[in-house]
């Protein structure tokens, strides 16, 4: 099976309560995590000199890496402090050139800043079963150097040929306007997504699709979460594509996106094994937990529930 990413690599600097390190991360997560899942993992980015030698690993990693060669790569400096982030934009890269020869089982359009937008969105819909898209590149503004958000008003040009949403938390109200999370699935799945995935840091996340599902976050001593989202969309787009069950691919990339965190960089990514263990116990702590339990169930996470959202 065949895992195609379009998005940039990224240079991450990384400031926690910890220290500082310095990662190639962006698209590189969902690539990765795929090739871990099993899947043959393909990356299309820009960038420069700088990011050859990474590109060089994941090569050897068993992942093809196209570079598309530009003066520039797109560079991060992420500053974590009291649960939240700080961003910053060091340098970008021109837009993606789209190939019509790429085709994949599932493609994932994962944008950082500026690299991929509508057109690109559109010719990637006809060369692949699934098509998922991570909103980051498409809400994200910039004052001075430092990253703000802004309000997506091109969606409709591209929710519609899209059949997985993936939302961060902080992505939410760029979005869509409704205040609530019910409402903004609603209002978001109305453009044309299956399933839409609102993730909520340590709170776990939203499943909207046949149903709404609140699915829990399985608890861990977190390191570095850049990344985890990226990892969280290509492991729910994988056992999605496999299962064609909203809640099984929540809880299965919930337990792929909590290794990400363990590490920094893409290091803490695992293999399908070790994310099937985890994804077993998320399942079973799932279903032993009865709607409006409020009871203390595995590693401390919430309860999980299911409603209608008709």
């Amino acid at each position: 099976m065949r895992f195609l990413v379009i998005g940039n690599i990224t240079k991450d600097e990384i400031a926690t309560g910890a220290g500082r390190a310095i990662a190639f991360g962006g698209s590189s997560y969902a690539a990765v995590a795929a090739a871990k899942l099993g899947w043959r993992a393909r990356v299309v980015t820009r960038g420069n000199a700088e990011i050859e030698a990474w590109a060089e690993r994941l090569r050897r990693e068993g992942i093809e890496v196209d570079v598309q060669p530009d003066e520039g790569l797109t560079h991060f400096l992420n500053e974590y402090s009291g649960g939240g982030r700080r961003q910053w934009l060091l340098g970008h890269t021109g837009r993606i050139t789209y190939d019509p020869s790429w085709e994949a089982d599932i493609i994932h359009v994962d944008p950082m800043f500026g690299e991929v937008g509508a057109k690109e969105v559109a010719r990637a819909r006809g060369r692949c079963e699934i098509l998922s898209l991570d909103v980051q590149g498409f809400v994200r503004g910039i004052e001075g150097s430092r990253i703000v958000g802004r309000f997506w008003d091109g969606r409709g040009e591209v929710l519609g040929h899209v059949d997985l949403l993936k939302i961060g938390r902080d992505e939410a109200g760029l979005v869509s306007k409704r205040g609530d999370p019910l409402g903004i699935c609603r209002e978001l799945s109305g453009f044309g997504p299956k399933a839409i995935e609102l993730t909520l840091g340590e709170g776990g996340s939203l499943i909207f699709a046949d149903a709404l599902y609140e699915v829990p976050a399985y608890r861990v001593a977190e390191v570095d979460p850049t990344g985890a989202g990226d990892v969280y969309a290509a492991a729910f787009a994988i056992r999605y594509f496999e299962s064609r069950d909203p809640l099984t691919a929540g809880l299965f990339a919930s337990a792929a996106a909590s290794f990400a965190v363990e590490a920094v960089g893409t290091r803490g990514i695992a293999d399908r094994a070790r994310v099937e263990a985890r994804y077993l116990e998320l399942r079973r702590a799932y279903e032993a937990r009865p709607l409006g339990d409020g009871g203390r169930g595995l590693k401390g996470v919430p309860p999980a529930r299911r409603s209608n959202p008709r």
